[in-house]
């Protein structure tokens, strides 16, 4: 008899069972695919289901007989939704990926089930996927959704170059394949269209000036230009979600922290009058102590005769009148020390530098 030894279904022999072997012995072959079964699916409690992809996704919601399968959902033509089975049976899943670079995003419902506690799921990424896997003891799908970070988020890292990332210096560019950009290609869409609607052309410039809108310019053949942050500490919006609080003003700082994209500040700074405290600095002596002063004369005689053989005497003593109570006034050295030119005042809190790229 043609009995192989199995333990998985790749071992099986497709030859087995001949024609010529004894029919009395076909339990073996039984057995034998039911010990490779159980190998093969050790923990198979309920139906196995292997993904299939399908070329598109049509719109429709799944089935349960279509568990398995793997959609991918384009959103080049806008926003698009897409519905879980209503009613799904225990251990179905199905798995979604957004196949396309544009900003259209993806939103999955649970149709009246939970996602991971959640209505919906959206995907957002070029290429990010979610697995749906339908628990009937929980009562809800769990979803397994890659994580990703948000287009055009800041990321501090040390690094010149980042994988999913591209540095904000002012000198690369962005743009279709056609553009002559730095950076080529669908890969930058999102990035390029979140610089577009986000910040003015002061910080990311478009070349030839701006049209009427980002996808305009995408396949205008336009390129867009990264910001350039170099030296920049970052600051949040100071009305960020509507609320003003006032920390950082035109009026107290210089700085507009009303939009994305505002930029001032110095590093340094020279000090004006208009800086210093209202302080006038004059000064008098007391006015105390009235007095005279004493000075000396010479005095012609008058006696007919000279004294001690002098024509004039020289010992005679006169006092200055009182003037009285009186002050005088006292000038101060300059604020500089006398220096013809200041010396700006450094304006730099303390700093650790690395380098900012922005997310694709």
């Amino acid at each position: 008899m043609s009995l192989e030894a199995a333990s998985y279904i790749t071992q099986l022999s497709e030859s087995n069972p001949t024609s010529s072997d004894p029919t009395q012995q076909g339990d073996d072959h039984i057995r034998l695919i039911k010990g490779v079964l159980k190998s093969t699916f050790p923990n198979a409690s309920g139906p196995v289901y292997f993904d299939s992809v399908l070329a598109e996704d049509d719109g429709a919601i799944p089935t349960n007989a279509e568990s398995g399968t793997v959609y991918p959902i384009t959103a080049a033509g806008g926003n698009v939704s897409i519905s879980l089975p209503g009613t799904p049976d225990d251990r179905v899943e199905f798995t979604f990926y957004k196949s396309d670079f544009t900003p259209g995003i993806v939103t999955i419902s649970g149709n009246g089930n939970t996602i991971n506690g959640l209505t919906s799921v959206v995907l957002f990424k070029p290429y990010q996927k979610a697995r749906f896997y339908y628990s009937a003891e929980v009562g809800e799908w769990l979803g397994d959704i890659d994580e990703v970070i948000e287009t055009g988020t800041f990321i501090d890292n040390g690094s010149a170059t980042l994988r999913n990332a591209i540095i904000a210096d002012g000198t690369k560019t962005l743009g279709n394949t056609s553009s002559g950009a730095d950076f080529l290609g669908n890969r930058y869409r999102q990035l390029y269209e979140h610089l577009w609607n986000t910040y003015p052309d002061g910080i990311a410039p478009v070349n030839g000036g701006r049209g009427l809108t980002s996808a305009a310019d995408w396949t205008g053949n336009k390129r867009i230009t990264m910001p350039a942050l170099n030296g920049y500490i970052r600051v949040t919006q100071d009305n960020q979600g509507g609320l003003t609080a006032s920390r950082v003003t035109n009026a107290g700082s210089g700085v507009d922290a009303t939009a994305p994209g505002k930029v001032g500040g110095s590093q340094n700074v020279t000090l004006l009058r208009t800086h210093l405290p209202n302080v006038k600095l004059t000064g008098t002596t007391n006015t105390t102590g009235a007095h005279t002063h004493t000075y000396e004369t010479m005095e012609l005689q008058t006696n007919g005769g000279a004294e001690n053989g002098n024509a004039f005497d020289y010992d005679r003593q006169k006092n200055t009148g009182s003037a009285g109570d009186h002050s005088h006034t006292v000038e101060t050295d300059y604020l500089s020390g006398g220096a013809s030119s200041q010396i700006a005042l450094y304006n730099m809190p303390p700093v650790f530098t690395t380098r900012t790229h922005m997310a694709l």
